[in-house]
């Protein structure tokens, strides 16, 4: 099972995984607010910096993100909005997790909590479902993994040859 210590993600990796987390779980607080579009701003602030990781992109996500925090701060003031919040939540912080604490794992929590599903294996099937990705961005970055094993068992076969490949390069 793959977990976020074994991908061992930098910041921009980070925020890639809590953008996606929040667009799982962003559409039961716009059921519930369809006219507030703070999350969904949020969401798109992250992803501008995510595109362009500067500091007017991260000053802009920062701002939206305060935005969409606010807006789910005010819907957990009602014990039955706690799902709403929990979803809000992981939609406003993915700008500022992605730009300030990169915190994949809370946002993943929070998308967990908010679709009613475990979060260990919600967790492994975000990064199951990114796992190409994830494993071009580390080869192309050269970053190591925080457990190559458990990546290496959960790779597709064309996945390991290319992490095989990888490897004999390094210690080349």
């Amino acid at each position: 099972m793959l977990n976020f210590d074994s991908i061992n993600a930098d910041k921009w990796l980070s925020g890639f995984i809590v953008v996606d987390a929040a667009k799982s779980c962003v559409h039961i607080w716009n059921e519930k607010y369809p006219e507030d579009e703070r999350p969904n701003k949020a969401i798109e602030a992250a992803e501008a910096w995510l595109s362009n990781p500067c500091e007017e992109t991260a000053n802009a996500a920062y701002a939206a993100s305060a935005a969409a925090y606010a807006a789910s701060a005010s819907a957990s003031a009602n014990a039955a909005y706690a799902a709403y919040a929990a979803a809000s939540a992981s939609a406003a912080n993915a700008a500022y997790t992605a730009i300030y604490i990169a915190d994949a794992y809370a946002a993943a929590t929070y998308a967990a909590f908010a679709l009613n599903l475990n979060k260990d294996d919600y967790i492994d099937s975000l990064l199951q479902k990114h796992l190409n990705f994830i494993i071009d961005y580390k080869i192309k970055h050269n970053q190591s993994f925080g457990d190559f094993e458990a990546v290496f068992e959960a790779a597709s076969e064309a996945d390991k040859e290319r992490l095989l490949f990888h490897m004999d390069l390094n210690n080349a």
